[in-house]
């Protein structure tokens, strides 16, 4: 194994988001300022799904 290879299994779920997803993203030429959010709260409330069918 290459010394500077990460263990992706031990990072947390931002450090996963930060190093490999958001620098795709923007590789393909995604603006980050217009069209990606991160944790956004939709709604209060809980969330009822039933097969493909979700509702609150």
């Amino acid at each position: 194994m290459h010394n500077n290879t990460i263990k992706k299994a031990k990072l947390s779920e931002t450090d996963i988001i930060s190093k490999f997803i958001l620098p795709s993203i923007k590789n393909a030429g995604w603006d980050d300022m217009r069209q990606i959010r991160q944790e956004v709260k939709l709604r209060d409330g809980k969330v009822i799904v039933r097969g493909q069918i979700g509702m609150r």
